[in-house]
């Protein structure tokens, strides 16, 4: 059976919290995907091998594959994880954020230094087929190179809000959202590399009646 068909036979863990905001009778919204349930274990921790000059992809939400593209994944990863809220007729008014918390430790384990290693969380609208190459890359984060033998880590808390990239996205209340990791080839030697992901969270948190006292 196929992670996606699995996917499909498994409840979203999304949890739907309802804060009191202090000094205030108005209550926030939050939507919460902790991603790291939805994920097989094998993609959690994994070596990947790297071709001399071919990147590699990891693509995350709402499960994983390694890739050399986002045209080879299965349709359900390149349309990733759906997130739809309430959103204010003036979203500006409701504290409109979308966060993500992602982490992420890489160890070279070849004989010649790893370029670099890069996540970008992705989101587009909710009709995207493709989300990769449809949508906008919100947030990046990178280990900068890596040594031989050498580990080092992405710990990325990060938020969106009004005035950022996407922001007009995020109004819409019905978004996709993706996370590409990818790992960078190097010129002439194909590279061993392994990964544990321990964190991915995003998380979306607005007061929906933002006007009313």
């Amino acid at each position: 059976m196929s992670p996606s068909t699995n996917f499909r036979k498994s409840l979203l863990l999304l949890s739907l919290v309802l804060l009191l905001a202090a000094c205030s009778g108005r209550t926030r919204y939050a939507v919460e995907y902790r991603a790291l349930s939805n994920i097989p274990q094998e993609y959690i921790s994994r070596a990947v091998e790297v071709p001399a000059d071919t990147d590699q992809y990891l693509y995350l939400l709402p499960f994983a594959a390694i890739a050399d593209s986002s045209s080879s994944i299965d349709l359900v990863l390149q349309r990733g994880t759906e997130l739809q809220f309430p959103v204010p007729d003036v979203p500006e008014g409701g504290d409109l954020e979308l966060s993500l918390e992602l982490g992420l430790q890489v160890e070279n384990l070849s004989g010649t230094d790893l370029p670099n290693v890069i996540a970008t969380l992705y989101i587009a609208g909710a009709e995207s087929s493709n989300i990769y190459t449809e949508g906008s890359a919100v947030f990046s984060f990178s280990t900068g190179a890596i040594r031989p033998g050498e580990t080092r880590r992405i710990d990325a808390d990060q938020t969106l809000t009004e005035g950022d990239p996407a922001w007009e996205l995020l109004t819409t209340g019905d978004i996709r959202c993706g996370v590409e990791v990818r790992f960078v080839a190097n010129a002439g030697s194909a590279l061993q590399v392994n990964y544990t992901l321990d964190r991915l969270r995003l998380r979306i948190s607005l007061y929906p009646f933002a006007y009313l006292p």
